[in-house]
């Protein structure tokens, strides 16, 4: 069940877990009697299902590895991360599950992989749901619309920031795909005036902003929002006023009793030993954005140790700001009803915003490159924020503060751009000639482009916030703002195929949409991390240089199992360069700290010391990410192998005679 099919490479558990979500998947699309979209759309997705779920729980990543060395000690049971503001929503699932699988004598590997199997079940649902929210903004029925749904929920899932969540367990297909699902649901309350999608927004919310604190502003708003909706149904401004600040105390109340739920049921399975302060973590989900201020004036142990203070001091702010709102709520929402967008307007704006990330984030892919220092030096200069994290900072050589603003602006938006598929930029852009044609020849405004407009506004913030800010980023962190605007694209993509979709050319056109998105994001299997559009190369494909980075990805542990079944490949194919050795004598030496879980025909061990072993059977992995940090020289030869995704390495495989030759030892530049 565990162990890779030969020549598939995916296994038993994988292949359940693509039949399971497949299965959820068919059930979104029931009908009376079987339909012939209804089986297109099946038909579409299960490639996708299979290309995505193949090797996900085959191979750990070494923020997972730490993660799973926490969950398995006695003592800790990653109770730290909780302390760090992450994982209090789905540890009170995963740490009793732990527990219960290694009583029944289960493997570390074993409970490892399928604690992984299930976040990608998990994150496969929650694509499910954002795949439906999206449908019903475009304004589709339910019947008939199997086709259309298949379409968003490939582009969401196949997005390779939402799959590098699915396949790392940590928390942030949870925060981040349930963010989503709160924005979509307090946009549905406002197009609909239905409060009860504020209610299910602010579940959303409070599960997303328990499970890692950045999504807390999404919290925030769901419960500002709910007490403005409250406040602006009375007349009076004093009544406003007071039920709108009490609505959001409540419920400000209800998010504190929701978040002592969780570390109660944490309790229960946890150390024997809590942390101090571990039950006022409960409420830095709404309060730990006050903290950002507050840590210019005081020291963070003090933040720390007042978190009981801080969180009424936000229930007080949260609430006042849901009353100030709702005095001129009600007035300027009757304004907006009677307010008349010109049809064009929106539509212009709908076009420029896609198309101002998508230019400018393509100038910055061709005119920005990004470094950290102090593997790549960088100039000193006063007056701007930089984004430094464990004495490491990311900057792109600008030689002024204002070349420095522009320069970081461009590469966030760069990171942005190279994190999306092209098929969806095109599905986008289709989508605004077909509704760009419907207005002018039938004066119709697709509903789909208001909707694609603000979500394409939403997304915008994060990336240029952390930019100015001096937030340090990378694609992994903008997970919320990709998945808003890759949400807007497929809105826009859902306009091009509205007037084709119960027409068989239209079932065409999905069709060709999804093997061109294959083809584009297969490369980069199995944590399609590493993904770049068709049209975008690097200019250090074949070598690190120290401090040198791309706006994708460096690697992260994932590339220890593709090096280790490519050895295997080789062994049993008989290669001629491993002539002689038998596969159980080779053995893959890694220097990083992630994992290739299970038992194999070769050895997998650490880089224990700096010496090379000479001899035809030791080989040795050697990733970009350690080289650009000059943890290592980079070796005098060309490798034996390579690991590479459409051309770009992202580390090299030597035999260990041959590094012995060269004289090499994997020891820092200049000792």
């Amino acid at each position: 069940m565990l162990k890779a099919i030969p020549w598939l490479g995916i296994n038993g558990l994988e292949i359940a877990c693509a039949l399971l979500l497949l299965g959820l998947f068919g059930w979104f699309l029931r009908e009376r009697a079987p339909t012939a979209p209804g089986w297109i759309a099946l038909l579409i997705v299960t490639p996708v299902l299979f290309l995505t779920a193949a090797e996900g729980t085959q191979f750990l990543t070494m923020d997972e590895v730490g993660i799973f060395i926490r969950l398995f000690t006695a003592d800790n049971r990653a109770m730290d991360q909780v302390m760090l503001g992450v994982f209090g929503a789905s540890l009170p699932i995963s740490l009793p599950l732990t527990r219960i699988l290694e009583a029944s004598g289960l493997s570390a590997d074993a409970i490892r992989m399928l604690l992984k199997a299930l976040w990608w079940l998990i994150g496969g649902g929650v694509a499910i749901l954002i795949a439906r929210l999206l449908l019903q903004f475009a304004g589709f029925s339910r019947q008939g619309s199997q086709v259309p749904l298949a379409f968003a929920f490939a582009g969401i899932l196949t997005l390779p920031t939402v799959q590098l969540a699915l396949k790392t367990f940590n928390y942030d297909i949870v925060s981040s795909g349930l963010g989503i699902v709160a924005v979509l649901m307090m946009l549905k309350a406002v197009a609909e005036g239905d409060a009860i999608w504020l209610k299910q927004a602010f579940i959303a919310a409070v599960i997303a902003a328990q499970e890692k604190l950045t999504a807390g502003p999404i919290l925030l708003a769901a419960i500002i929002a709910i007490g403005v909706t409250r406040g602006a149904q009375e007349d009076r401004m004093t009544g406003r006023f007071v039920r709108a600040a009490i609505s959001a105390a409540t419920y400000v109340v209800i998010a504190m009793a929701i978040g002592l739920v969780l570390r109660a049921l944490l309790w229960l399975s946890g150390p024997p030993v809590l942390p101090h302060f571990y039950w006022s973590t409960a409420v830095d989900a709404f309060s730990s954005w006050l903290w950002v201020p507050l840590k210019y004036l005081l020291p963070i142990e003090t933040i720390l140790a007042h978190r009981s203070v801080i969180a009424l001091a936000t229930a007080v702010l949260v609430s006042a700001a849901a009353g100030l709102i709702a005095i001129p709520a009600s007035p300027a929402s009757a304004w907006l009803r009677r307010l008349d967008t010109p049809p064009w307007f929106v539509y212009a704006a709908a076009a420029l915003v896609p198309a101002f990330v998508f230019g400018l984030g393509t100038f910055g892919l061709l005119t920005v490159q990004g470094y950290w220092a102090p593997y790549h030096p960088r100039p000193v200069f006063d007056g701007v924020l930089l984004q430094e994290l464990n004495l490491v900072t990311l900057h792109t050589g600008a030689s002024s503060p204002t070349q420095h603003h522009l320069e970081i602006v461009l590469y966030a938006l760069a990171v942005t751009v190279a994190a999306v598929p092209s098929v969806l930029w095109a599905a986008g852009a289709g989508g605004l000639v077909a509704s760009g044609l419907a207005l002018v020849t039938r004066r119709a405004l697709d509903p789909a482009l208001k909707p694609a407009l603000v979500l394409s506004l939403l997304s915008l913030p994060l990336p240029i916030l952390a930019a100015l800010g001096g937030v340090p980023f990378a694609h992994r962190y903008f997970n919320l703002s990709l998945g808003l605007l890759a949400c807007a694209l497929i809105l826009l993509g859902l306009a091009l195929l509205r007037p084709m979709q119960r027409r068989i050319y239209g079932h065409l056109v999905t069709a060709l949409f999804f093997l061109a998105l294959l083809v584009e994001i297969a490369p980069f299997r199995p944590l399609f991390a590493a993904f770049r559009p068709l049209w975008l190369t690097y200019g250090d494909a074949r070598k690190a240089e120290p401090g040198r980075l791309n706006p994708s990805w460096m690697g992260w542990g994932e590339d220890i199992m593709i090096a280790g079944k490519m050895l295997e490949a080789k062994c049993r194919s008989g290669a001629p360069e491993l002539e002689g050795v038998a596969c159980r004598d080779l053995t893959l030496h890694m220097m990083s700290s992630g994992l290739w879980p299970g038992r194999h025909a070769i050895k997998v061990l650490p880089l224990d010391s700096g010496k090379v072993l000479d001899s035809k059977a030791d080989y040795y992995i050697v990733n970009r990410l350690y080289l650009i940090q000059n943890f290592f020289a980079v070796p005098p030869i060309e490798p034996d192998y390579r690991v590479s995704f459409r051309g770009y390495d992202l580390a090299w495989i030597y035999r260990g005679d041959r590094l012995g030759a060269a004289g090499y030892s994997f020891r820092k530049p200049g000792t």
